[in-house]
């Protein structure tokens, strides 16, 4: 038997009520979610649909999807479902929906990241902003206090410092829209 390890925790995840709040005060987004016939992704946009902060439109095996909503007896028959036949086009497709305006977030659902990332970035998705892309990890203890943001433990893992104050700026700019002030 493997011995529990002190780095992880049997508290149940729970999203802090100040996020919820601003999430619930803006218009809801379609979100396109990358390979959604699977049991965590279906769990999460199930979750957020009923929280009213998100239109879940489904990318990837309808088979697989339906049979997942099923498994929660969630009737999904007024979202959209997106056929795609693998990963890689669930991928390409929903960077697309993107890209285009048919949705407003990009999910990633059941699939490799660096499939998901490949058609996040393709040129052709229409997603590319001049900007870098730079992953922030938004952290809340479950007793409360103030998030802590961790900026590229994903994808610029060895930062130049170009990279660094193009991070810093996205952190900044992500908790103006959150709410703190400095």
């Amino acid at each position: 038997m493997t011995p529990k390890s002190p780095f992880l925790s049997d508290r149940v995840p729970v999203c802090p009520s100040d996020l919820l709040a601003k999430a619930k005060s803006r218009p809801t987004p379609r979100v396109a979610i990358v390979n959604a016939g699977a049991a965590l992704p279906m769990l999460a946009a199930r979750q957020a649909t009923r929280a009213g902060i998100m239109t879940p439109v489904f990318v990837g095996d309808p088979v697989a999807i339906q049979i997942e909503a099923a498994a929660l007896n969630w009737n999904i028959s007024s979202f959209d479902i997106v056929q795609a036949a693998d990963e890689t086009t669930a991928a390409n497709a929903a960077a697309a929906l993107c890209g285009a305006g048919n949705a407003d977030v990009l999910m990633k659902g059941q699939l490799h990241t660096d499939v998901f990332l490949k058609g996040a970035l393709a040129r052709d998705s229409g997603l590319r902003t001049g900007k870098r892309l730079v992953h922030i990890f938004h952290i809340t203890h479950p007793d409360g206090g103030q998030p802590i943001l961790i900026s590229d433990a994903a994808v610029n893992v060895a930062p130049n410092l170009e990279t660094r104050q193009d991070a810093t700026r996205a952190v900044v700019d992500l908790l103006h829209k959150l709410g703190t002030k400095t």
